[in-house]
C-alpha cells in the first residue's frame, strides 16, 4: 500500500503505487507507527474501582481458603462420623481421600491467586498496574476487566504458560 504524496509516512514527494521501494518503506513506517502508538497506549481502568474489586475478590478467596483449611484440619478418620476409617468400605475411604486431595489442590490454587492479587495491589500502589511486567506494554482494558490480577499482556501470558508446561 502506498500513500498520496502529501500523506506518505516516509515523506516521499514522488510516492506512487508502482514504486516498490517506497511501498516497502511506507509499510514498515506504518507498522512501526502502529507499534509505537500501541506502546504509548495507557490502561484506562479506574484504579480505585480496580483496587476495590481486587480487595473484594481477595476477601472472598480468604474465606474460601479458611473453610478449606478447617475441613483439612479434621483428621480423615474422624470426618466419617461414628465409623472409623478402618471400618469403612474401601470405596468410601477412597472417596474421602479424593475429596481431601481436591481440597489440597484448590487450596494451592486459591493461595496462588491471592498472591497474584497482592502483587496487583502492589503494582497499583507503585503506579505500574496495567503494564506488562515483562515487556512494559499496556495491558488492554478488556483483559484487565476479565483477569484484574494479571501481570502480563496476552502475548507474554501465553509465553509464560508455554514455558511453565515444559
Amino acid at each position: 500500500m502506498c500513500w498520496a504524496p502529501s500523506m506518505c509516512p516516509a515523506s516521499h514527494s514522488s510516492c506512487s503505487r508502482t514504486s516498490s521501494r517506497c511501498s516497502s518503506e511506507c509499510r514498515l513506517l506504518t507498522s512501526v507507527g502502529s507499534i509505537l502508538q500501541f506502546w504509548r497506549m495507557e490502561a484506562t481502568v479506574d484504579p480505585k474501582a480496580m483496587r476495590e474489586r481486587l480487595l473484594r475478590e481477595r476477601a472472598d478467596l480468604e474465606g474460601t481458603v479458611t473453610r478449606i483449611r478447617e475441613r483439612l484440619a479434621v483428621p480423615q478418620r474422624d470426618s466419617g462420623g461414628d465409623i472409623a476409617l478402618a471400618d469403612q468400605h474401601p470405596a468410601d475411604a477412597a472417596s474421602e481421600t479424593e475429596a481431601r486431595e481436591l481440597d489440597l489442590a484448590r487450596l494451592t490454587m486459591f493461595e496462588g491467586k491471592i498472591e497474584l492479587i497482592d502483587d496487583a495491589l502492589g503494582r497499583l500502589d507503585r503506579g505500574g498496574y496495567g503494564r506488562c511486567v515483562i515487556c512494559g506494554r499496556a495491558i488492554p482494558d478488556e483483559r484487565l476487566e476479565l483477569v484484574p490480577e494479571t501481570p502480563y499482556c496476552v502475548e507474554d501470558a501465553e509465553r509464560e504458560q508455554q514455558s511453565s508446561m515444559r
